[in-house]
């Protein structure tokens, strides 16, 4: 019902601000020759529609006039769908223009041009770095979980325009971008010169450790994540692993009913998570007993681990079907849906909360691991000269008693 509002308002104010001459008359009536019949209730919804709105025809109409230099008024009308959303007062409920849309699109299949970084609302007003994309020019160049955008090429971002800033930062493969980045423990800026490639996602990465423990990471949940986890999960499954560690660190979340195919294969006949949607509906989403993962689980989690990943990392936790690792997680209890609209805009919007199946409510609260394993201050390296991943370390340590 929010939603269908949403869309409405919007779709309104598009048409008594562009269409201009053509009235709702047009879109609510039925025509008589020169005359226009409205049922009563639909002529005061007019009269109320033309009244809220005409201060912002006005304001527009006035600023068009008057201001100090050339405005396009279209761009008017993206500021107001976007301040809409803003007044919300909720970092993931966005407006996407047509060409941040496209982005996400092309994010969401696998495949853009840009530096492999995902990125965050943060609560301070800058970007905030969720985590880079292994293998991808934002790894290599050493941007970290946690870093906060500041500018892109010289100009200054902010979160409430975050949709800006992915515009900046993406580009055509090839082309040099310059962020500066402020970094928890440093006193200036720090600059970061990225050329840009073509970044071509595989979401889920598996190999056999300790001759027969599997390892899956998760880097995300978008449109090829169950398809791509099933894949290396059958695979570790045929070469005989006999302890699986799923790594959903700096996992930023993503398409909710990708995670509870995931959690459908691991878990028994169990609640995966319950979704609120504030109005009295409550969704239930349940697993059953034919897919349930049959060898020992232990998954990793630290403080980027976010919203689907904390949906997969509470139900197991709360039905006692793994172990997990790591630090508590970020704490992202919320759901967006993606409301694409008919100029090739989109809406994205909060419409529930969810919790997990022991009932928890873990937004802005986050999930204590199982067994907390903090980073080390300075990381020590094995006769090879890796860097030694104590969290990984101690997920193997368990999962080997478990085998044994």
């Amino acid at each position: 019902m929010k939603k269908t509002k949403l869309i409405f308002i919007i779709f309104i104010t598009a048409a008594i601000s562009v269409l201009g001459t053509i009235s709702l008359d047009n879109l609510l009536g039925v025509r008589f020759g020169t005359r226009v019949v409205l049922p009563a209730e639909d002529l005061q919804a007019y009269r109320e529609t033309q009244e809220r709105y005409s201060k912002l025809e006005y304001i527009m109409d006035m600023a068009e006039m008057e201001f100090f230099k050339d405005i396009d008024r279209q761009s008017l009308l993206e500021g107001a769908y976007k301040g809409v959303l803003e007044a919300l007062d909720d970092p993931y409920s966005i407006y996407y223009t047509s060409e941040d849309y496209e982005y996400i699109k092309e994010i969401n299949t696998g495949s853009y041009g840009g530096i492999g970084v995902v990125v965050t609302p943060g609560k301070d007003g800058r970007i905030m770095v969720i985590s880079p994309i292994e293998d991808t020019p934002g790894e290599r160049s050493g941007i970290l979980p946690g870093d906060g955008i500041v500018s892109v090429d010289g100009v200054a971002v902010f979160a409430d325009e975050i949709d800006n800033a992915v515009g900046r930062i993406k580009g055509e493969p090839g082309e040099k971008v310059i962020l500066e980045i402020e970094r928890e423990g440093y006193e200036d800026l720090l600059t970061i010169e990225i050329i840009r490639e073509e970044i071509v996602l595989k979401v889920a990465k598996s190999k056999i450790m300790d001759g027969n423990i599997g390892y899956l990471r998760l880097t995300m949940f978008d449109s090829k994540s169950y398809s791509e986890f099933k894949e290396n999960l059958d695979d570790l499954e045929r070469q005989g692993v006999e302890g699986l560690i799923l790594d959903l660190r700096n996992n930023p979340g993503g398409e909710v009913d990708e995670c509870i195919k995931i959690a459908d294969e691991i878990l028994g006949e169990q609640t995966i998570v319950e979704i609120d949607y504030g109005d009295g509906k409550v969704e239930v989403e349940t697993s059953d007993e034919k897919n349930k993962l049959s060898i020992p689980l232990v998954v990793l989690a630290n403080e980027n681990s976010a919203s689907s990943s904390e949906i997969l990392i509470g139900a197991v936790q709360d039905t006692e079907s793994g172990t997990i690792v790591g630090q508590k997680t970020f704490g992202k209890g919320l759901v967006q849906v993606l409301s694409p609209l008919n100029d090739g805009s989109a809406v994205k919007l909060t419409i529930a909360t969810y919790k997990t199946p022991n009932g928890r409510n873990i937004h802005e609260t986050g999930i204590e691991p199982d067994i907390v394993v903090p980073l080390p201050e300075e990381l020590s390296y094995d006769d090879e000269g890796n860097a030694i991943d104590v969290q990984l370390e101690k997920a193997l340590e368990i999962m080997r008693r478990e085998v044994e």
